[in-house]
């Protein structure tokens, strides 16, 4: 193989290499993309001594968003929809990973939001702390949990964590 034959395949495994990381930059970490409205009544839930709340979730971001947990931003025993929290890796490990939410780019969700208490006394709330990830950043996620679950515990040390965003966002009323 001549030297500029090896020079040109060099140069252009770099710039696919760049090209990946310019994508992956990019789409790692979406900054406050996150809107929620909710609609202003409550209504009865299956579930004894939580009240429903309808909402709408807007992704304003450019890549797709997996979100993860919704709460009141204040006590842990105001839960929201799915019931469990992808903060950290310990608390993930006994709930199913694919078990979130993925809003499409420039879109909006409808989903409901469980709080505690009574139809009388429900009030939606404020603002909601949110949890959330990329598509890339997701995937990232399930593949340092997949090895995490599949190594043995000697490894678990040097095995790092990837956590979601986490963003508090003000809830505005529904049209």
């Amino acid at each position: 193989m001549s030297r500029r034959t090896r020079r040109a395949l060099i140069v252009m495994l770099l710039l696919v290499i760049a090209a990946g990381g310019i994508y992956i930059a990019l789409t790692w970490s979406p900054h406050e993309q996150v809107r929620i409205r909710v609609f202003p009544e409550a209504h009865e839930s299956d579930f004894v001594g939580f009240v429903k709340h309808h909402m709408l979730v807007e992704n304003t971001s450019s890549v797709p968003l997996h979100v993860y947990v919704f709460r009141r931003d204040g006590p842990f025993e105001h839960f929201g929809v799915p019931f469990y929290s992808m903060l950290s890796r310990e608390d993930r490990i006994d709930f199913q990973q694919d078990r979130h939410d993925v809003i499409p780019p420039r879109s909006t969700l409808p989903t409901e939001l469980f709080t505690k208490g009574t139809l009388s006394a429900a009030a939606p709330p404020e603002s909601l702390l949110c949890a959330y990830a990329s598509s890339t950043k997701a995937l990232a996620i399930q593949f340092l949990d997949w090895c995490y679950d599949s190594s043995p515990a000697f490894l678990h040390p040097i095995i790092p964590e990837v956590r979601p965003n986490i963003q508090v966002v003000p809830c505005k009323p529904a049209p």
